[in-house]
């Protein structure tokens, strides 16, 4: 029965108002404060505890001010406090208090630190409804809340410990690694013509030590290459062959390797992640002199289309074979730039799954948000302003369907300048957000990709609670990690100790007697740095004659054939290059200096790659931009007996990890030869000690952690079930002496008090309702906000230029506001002239500009002469603070402390159709001194920004940035802000910051303040409280509106001195007033747009669903229609007064 009713009234916009008195002994100057779960009681926070208050003739009794609303049928918990003055004393030593509330109004006595006063007989029970209507936990019941409450305290202590265990987060999961090569060898014996398998040395592989040895059902996904005229029945051999391994295979053609891999991957992508551009591409070095008239590398990138086509029908295929081997709880580990796009296009085939469920289940009314964004999922998700479109969305309660992503790059990430001349780019990027998670070896390449959101997408990104990043796209966090990986300890050891590499090294150390080697080992590319190795190692025998006849360079350069131009380039160069050196330093006598190898393949057997590192003194890596070099990591291991030295590049990520190596610019030659001088002639002492500065990070980051560690970030922080993030009544303990840290990790879902909106619940309370209130932004809410951090603008944007609304929506809100029993009002950070011209069609539609600062009635309003918001003159307790009281129904507050102006109409609405008269809150603020004190401050940064401007205002003023640099227009406006903070302290003024932008306002101004007033002059206006009220908005400023609404509705429960009624005796549990009348039901709808900490009790994703919701309100004509019949015979709504 229980679960029933609360399924009727959870969600629904119904609030309990709660009276809660305590009875607390006190001293002097002490007092009792309460905090709870919900919003309205500060979510535990120490800091926003309410106080409670107490009389003479009531004391010890403390009790609340005013009522405070809780949502109904959503389980809350609170706990009591005493300070002194403003600080803590303690808390109560028990856990905290639990009740559920189903009625409009309940009333507790509690008594400081105790927990009794359940009544015995019913100990260790749930009590069901309580006499009053409340439903009520036992706090000292073994199986009931405390034992909950301790397991999740005890979860916490794990995830403070080291996080729960991955074997635990990803049961009834598994986990399918995705990558372009699967990584297998595979033999053939033609005599049997049989197929053999094995795992190659990849990071990803199965081995000792790796991601297998973790104990999860593990499947690769991949290609292998067996040759176009590969029969079905080979196929199917080589698929049976490594179905036994877990591993399934993709057979592509040689024509989409050519155009996919080698074309676009590699022709293309590898070439501009490691920062080489257009125009090296086309008209340079980089290609050779036969490849620069290539109709595939020219300026023209239209011809690259057909490649960037085979990119795209290759990632289809493996986002198929993904969709099709996956299920709904499989966590997918998608590797490196070949494979970019399939987080989109796996999310994509989620979508349709989706739509196919929902066309068979959903049933009337129940579709409203849900349908628009299934075909929102399916929209083009490259759109340049990370806006509509961007991430997928899913419709409410399909959170069960979302299979868990990662993408890893293994490479660098190219300069937001580079990656913006890729054509396909912001579509590349689309491709990775797509993932929950995404992943980089070294902070460097995640700043670039950071940045490339930043500039390229409009995308914000901010750091996260554990130290992780975070890029928020559509109100969706994607956690952006760090995370190094080394070598397979167990597997070098077994090479070591079964293929003996040390015999081969002195077969190589004798063939160079009294010589001391210096190790290289490189792909033959030309980013690989070989040439500026060779000049360095120059430029030593030339500078430093002590090292003559003393030293060799042992250069190894695979030749893998991916990139078959540029190694051949690369190879006839290195080769003039060892002519030359050898020429030079070398002798018959005393034989090369530098001895050049070149091995066909992507890698060395490590016999003989061990082998070199036990023969060479110093390992040299001269790179100009690579990803993680695990060479260098091998090389610190296997020189145990005779510790070696490495000269890393600077541009390569090695560098960054290994404390132990002597740091170059490969650019600089005379910079390496001074770091291998330094290397050769360093001591043994302080080789070894460099050696043990890295042998533990080298040891103890094999693939098995690294995988362990990234799997455990996304599913810890992105699972909407653990328990330690839920954010419910029993997961935040109280701060205080001995109670523990407070978390503030927020999260949605079932029982949380922050769920998605569900449409029909809206639509059934409009219907049910005579007297309704839309509170709406307007930019971010009504219409998409551009990407301001773009670092290349739009000469229009949509919201800051006042454009008008699209179609359906202006048709929605249309019919909404034509309903005499409906008031809307706009609510925007837009300047009025603009917000006016964008809602010159809605004359019915009432505007508050500039945050409230302004506003303007809407028509029928102005024509009975009321004057709009304004018309009584006061402003009670607005511009003092929400907290404050106030007489409920709007009727008259305290003497105004602000003044309410008529302004002049600007020319342009002026001459306009249906224009308005606007007001504004005048918070006797003298405009023309603070305008006098900020302009020569705000001219004189205009004048050092480029792209900065001053928007004056009536009667604000503001220094706009949107159009400058992203980071020097934010760098700037800090300095600005403390700037102007500083000089206008003495004045009644604030200076705000947001959306690309400063503005001086009074410093009591806020949404809040108007959005208080509509809500008053309705309730003055009709009679009667409004029992619809709609509040939605998307970003910081808009939180005012939704405390704004709290505070009006607890103004309005009643004449706040006046005691709440009693408990009923006997009982001392929450109940409600027995046999109190009823009031009217009054459905408060909070709503913000994005998934993120909010005081709205519910969000919707993006801006296609506020559309959609608005839609749905106006589909049901009848429904609307019989609503407005309804309203014209109500008393006070039969016409506008």
């Amino acid at each position: 029965m229980a679960t029933s009713m609360e399924a009727q009234v959870e969600g629904c916009g119904l609030y309990t108002k709660l009276h809660l008195r305590v009875t607390a002994h006190t001293a002097h100057g002490q007092s009792i404060r309460v905090s709870g779960s919900s919003i309205t009681m500060g979510r535990h926070n120490t800091t926003e505890a309410l106080p409670l208050v107490t009389t003479p003739a009531e004391y010890p009794v403390w009790r609340t001010p005013k009522p405070i609303l809780i949502p109904r049928g959503q389980t809350h918990s609170y706990s009591y406090a005493l300070f002194s003055g403003n600080e803590i004393m303690n808390w109560e030593d028990l856990e905290p208090r639990v009740l559920k509330a189903s009625r409009q109004t309940v009333t507790t006595s509690d008594e400081f630190g105790v927990a009794t006063g359940v009544p015995k007989n019913l100990e260790g029970k749930f009590m069901g409804t309580s006499p009053g209507g409340s439903l009520v936990f036992d706090q000292k019941s073994g199986a009931g809340s405390e034992e909950e409450l301790r397991n999740l305290l005890d979860a916490a202590e794990d995830m403070k410990e080291g996080g729960t265990p991955l074997s635990e987060l990803m049961q009834g999961r598994r986990l399918i690694l995705v990558c372009y090569h699967l990584p297998v060898i595979l033999s053939h014996d033609e005599a049997t013509d049989t197929w053999a398998a094995k795992f190659n040395e990849s990071l990803i592989a199965r081995s000792e030590d790796s991601v297998a040895d973790l104990g999860l059902e593990t499947r690769w996904i991949g290609t292998v290459q067996i040759g176009d005229e590969a029969s079905d029945e080979t196929k199917e051999k080589v698929t049976t062959v490594l179905e036994a391994m877990n591993c399934h295979p993709i057979f592509v053609t040689t024509d989409m390797i050519e155009k996919a891999y080698i074309g676009y991957c590699k022709g293309i992508l590898w070439p501009s992640f490691h920062n080489v551009d257009i125009l090296d591409l086309t008209n340079s070095c980089w290609a050779p002199e036969t490849d620069k008239t290539s109709p595939e590398l020219t300026w023209d990138r239209s011809s690259t289309q057909n490649l960037f086509s085979a990119y795209k029908d290759l990632n289809q295929m493996f986002a198929q074979e993904v969709f099709n081997t996956s299920g709904p709880n499989d966590v997918i580990w998608i590797h490196d730039y070949h494979l970019m796009l399939v987080p989109k296009m796996v999310r994509q085939l989620e979508l349709i799954g989706l739509d196919d469920d929902a066309s068979e289940t959903a049933t009337g009314s129940d579709v409203g948000v849900a349908a628009g964004n299934l075909n929102e999922g399916r929209s083009s998700l490259h759109t340049a302003g990370g806006g509509r479109g961007l991430m997928h969305e899913y419709a409410s309660g399909t959170e069960g369907y979302h299979r868990k992503q990662v993408f890893f790059l293994h490479i660098p990430f190219s300069t937001s300048q580079i990656f913006r001349s890729l054509q396909q780019g912001n579509e590349l990027i689309a491709g990775m957000l797509h993932a929950d998670v995404v992943g980089f070896h070294a902070f460097d390449h995640a700043r670039h990709f950071l940045n490339a959101c930043k500039r390229n997408m409009g995308l914000k990104f901010q750091s996260r609670t554990g130290g992780l990043l975070g890029v928020e796209v559509n109100g969706r966090t994607v956690m952006v990690v760090i995370r190094h990986v080394s070598i397979e300890v167990v597997t070098v050891d077994r090479h070591m100790k079964e293929q003996n590499p040390q015999a081969a090294a002195n077969v190589l150390k004798a063939s160079h007697p009294d010589k001391r080697l210096i190790a290289g080992l490189e792909t033959c590319q030309r980013l690989s740095g070989v040439a500026l190795k060779f000049l360095g190692f120059e430029r030593l025998l030339d500078e430093y004659p002590t090292w003559a006849n003393k030293l060799v360079l042992y250069q190894t350069c695979l030749r893998p054939n991916n990139r078959p131009e540029d190694e051949e380039v690369t190879s006839k160069e290195l080769k003039d290059l060892v002519k030359r050196i050898n020429d030079k330093h070398g002798s018959d006598e005393y034989g090369p200096v530098v001895v050049y190898n070149e091995v066909e393949g992507s890698g060395l057997p490590p016999q003989d790659r061990m082998a070199i590192w036990l023969a060479c003194d110093v390992l040299l890596n001269t790179t100009v931009r690579e990803g993680l070099n695990l060479d260098c990591f091998e090389f610190v291991y296997v020189k145990e007996e005779s510790a070696g030295v490495i000269v890393a590049s600077e541009f390569g990520s090695t560098s960054s990890v290994l404390n132990g190596a002597i740091r170059t610019n490969p650019f600089d030659v005379d910079a390496i030869a001074l770091s291998l001088d330094k290397a050769l002639a360093m001591d043994d002492a302080e080789k070894a000690n460099r050696r043990h500065r890295d042998l533990p990070y080298v040891t103890s980051r094999p693939s098995k952690m690294w995988t362990q560690l990234i799997l455990t970030d996304m599913l810890s922080i992105n699972s909407s079930s653990s328990p330690v993030l839920t954010h419910d009544r029993n997961t935040v303990p109280m701060a205080g002496p001995g109670r523990g840290k407070v978390l503030h990790e927020y999260s949605t879902g079932s029982g949380t008090g922050f769920e998605k909106l569900g449409a029909k619940k809206v639509v059934d309370a409009y219907k049910s309702t005579k007297n309704r209130v839309f509170i709406l932004d307007y930019g971010g809410t009504l219409r998409e906000n551009e990407a301001l951090s773009k670092y290349i603008k739009s000469d229009i944007n949509p919201c800051h230029k006042g454009r008008k609304l699209e179609q359906v929506v202006q048709e929605s809100i249309e019919k909404l506001s034509a309903d005499p029993a409906n008031q809307i009002y706009v609510v925007s950070g837009l300047a009025r002239s603009p917000l006016e011209a964008a809602f010159v069609d809605l004359p019915l539609v009432g505007l508050a500009a500039s945050n409230g600062l302004c506003y303007t009635a809407h028509a029928d309003e102005m024509l009975d002469g009321t004057g709009g918001l304004g018309s009584s003159g006061s402003l009670g307790s607005l511009s003092g603070g929400l907290g404050g009281g106030g007489s409920g129904g709007g009727s008259g507050g305290s003497a105004a402390s602000a003044q309410e102006v008529r302004l002049r109409r600007m020319n342009m609405s002026s001459q306009q159709s249906g224009a308005r008269d606007w007001f504004i809150f005048d918070y006797g603020v003298n405009w023309d001194l603070v305008k006098a004190i900020a302009m020569p401050i705000l001219n004189r940064y205009t004048a050092r920004t480029n792209g900065s401007s001053i928007r004056i205002r009536d009667p604000s003023v503001a220094w706009s940035y949107y159009r400058t640099d992203p980071e020097w227009g934010l760098m700037q406006a800090r300095k600005l802000h403390t700037e102007l903070e500083a000089v206008l302290l003495p004045h009644n003024v604030q200076v705000i910051h947001e959306k690309g932008e400063l503005e001086i306002v009074p410093r009591q101004l806020h949404k809040g303040v108007v959005v208080k007033r509509v809500l008053q002059k309705r309730a003055q206006r009709t009679g009667t409280t409004p029992d619809f009220v709609f509040v939605i908005g998307d970003d910081a400023s808009d939180e005012k509106m939704f405390s704004s609404v709290m505070s009006y509705a607890a103004d309005v429960a009643g004449d706040p001195n006046t005691p709440p009624p009693p408990p009923l005796d006997g009982t001392k549990v929450p109940v409600d007033e027995e046999g109190a009348a009823e009031e009217e039901e009054q459905r408060l709808f909070m709503c913000t747009v994005g998934r993120k900490p909010s005081l709205a009790g519910h969000y919707l994703d993006n801006v296609s669903e506020v559309h959609d919701l608005l839609v749905a309100l106006t589909t049901d004509t009848e429904a609307v229609n019989q609503a407005a019949m309804d309203a014209a015979s109500a008393p006070g709504l039969a016409h506008r007064p």
